[in-house]
């Protein structure tokens, strides 16, 4: 990352790289796969919490609830390290995961998280870098893949249980026109014959339906 960009995990934690005596340093988020990451400018960071919390960037889970957890706030850091083929420093914030700082040379780092939330500098704990380079915009958490997938499948089973609905009441249709049709003594022969195909029809469709209902399913 470079000076004037931010990354965010989830709603919870972000990190903006303000200042640097280096081109860049090496970043590595260390936290819950469940968690999406955001990367991005420091110009765009503060329209994130107005925007995203709660949307995209989950937890939190839903608008109303980035409001109770409180103000969101900013804290300080000065780092250095001397190597880049590892992690020198950590910036942790309790309960929710660490940035891991790989640089040589100085850079000033702000980090925002919710009043109350205890954020640290310490040396790194796990030093070894992150193979994955990310790219700027969101990335696609487990969480939100699977209520992506959720989502889906409720909307299949909603069109099939319509669909169901659609061909009853069809079938009902039906019935009704032929009982309306008898009731009135139909009087061609031409108006029998489409009676009983109909009737042919509709007994046959309740007699697979029967049988798929009453054929029990493997083990």
């Amino acid at each position: 990352m470079q000076a004037g960009h931010s990354v965010h995990i989830a709603g919870l934690l972000r990190l903006d790289v303000e200042e640097s005596s280096v081109d860049s340093l090496y970043v590595t988020v260390w936290a819950s796969p469940l968690l999406p990451l955001h990367m991005g400018k420091m110009e765009n960071a503060c329209t994130m919490l107005e925007e995203h919390f709660g949307r995209q960037l989950q937890p939190p889970i839903g608008v109303g609830r980035v409001e109770e957890l409180g103000k969101w706030v900013k804290k300080e850091f000065h780092v250095s390290g001397s190597i880049w083929d590892s992690s020198s420093v950590d910036i942790a914030a309790a309960g929710l995961g660490w940035f891991a700082i790989g640089l040589k040379g100085e850079a000033q780092l702000g980090v925002w998280t919710y009043d109350g939330v205890d954020v640290i500098v310490r040396n790194a704990l796990l030093p070894q870098r992150s193979r994955n380079f990310e790219v700027a915009g969101f990335t696609v958490s487990e969480i939100v893949s699977k209520a992506d997938r959720a989502r889906s499948k409720k909307h299949q089973n909603e069109k099939k249980r319509k669909g169901s609905n659609s061909t009853e009441a069809l079938n009902r249709s039906i019935f009704l026109s032929i009982v309306i049709c008898v009731s009135r003594g139909c009087r061609f022969r031409s108006n029998i014959l489409s009676i009983k195909i109909q009737l042919i029809v509709v007994f046959n469709a309740i007699m697979i339906e029967r049988c798929h209902a009453s054929t029990p399913e493997p083990s």
